[in-house]
């Protein structure tokens, strides 16, 4: 049976209506029982009523409450797949997204992931080649959707002396900077290289 309202009517008595009454208490119940301890437990380890999981039904923004937070699922395709996004809102309608449609991976010392506002974090490394100077080719491991706003290099190299590095040219084939990767060419202050390897870092949305 599903949960009735109005029950007990005030038109039965209760020695005839109490099935019912005891039916409603008993959904009741159910109903807690998801996504909760059940009001039934003894153990109060964790006590009754604690949350045992969180489901947010996807929906539209919702309007914005005084001095009280917000969380919130919207359904959207966010350039990566079709799927739920987070966001929360205060009390002051400083609204921020909390996730991408997209699993934080890393693998080799390579990876990305998301941070708030959703933005894209991207990082890895690369061994140069040899010669005058390093022409290096970098893959980003996920394309950005709409643009590379931040590129960072550091170069390590293979010996102990110090240098100076440049990082002379950044090819792309976007503008300003590409949203697949990047070619950079690198030299020290004498025009030679001995660069090992090169840490990067990448920001994007």
């Amino acid at each position: 049976m599903s949960y009735q309202p109005g029950i007990p009517t005030g038109s039965v008595p209760l020695n005839q209506d109490y099935l019912n009454i005891q039916n409603n208490f008993g959904q009741l119940n159910t109903q807690f029982n998801v996504d909760h301890v059940p009001l039934t437990s003894t153990s109060g380890n964790p006590p009754n009523g604690y949350h045992t999981a969180i489901h947010l039904v996807p929906q539209v923004e919702p309007a914005t409450v005084s001095d009280i937070g917000e969380i919130w699922t919207t359904k959207a395709d966010d350039g990566y797949s079709n799927d739920t996004i987070l966001f929360q809102k205060t009390g002051g309608a400083l609204k921020t997204q909390l996730s991408r449609n997209f699993q934080p991976t890393v693998t080799a010392g390579n990876g990305y992931t998301f941070i708030p506002g959703g933005l894209v974090y991207q990082f890895g490394s690369a061994n140069s080649g040899a010669g005058s100077g390093a022409n290096l080719t970098v893959t980003f491991p996920i394309k950005f959707t709409v643009s590379l706003l931040s590129l960072q290099l550091c170069v390590l190299e293979n010996s102990n002396s110090r240098r100076i590095w440049h990082i002379n040219t950044i090819v792309s084939t976007g503008l300003p900077l590409s949203v697949t990767g990047f070619t950079a060419y690198i030299t020290d202050e004498n025009g030679s290289n001995k660069v090992n390897k090169v840490y990067w870092t990448a920001v994007g949305n």
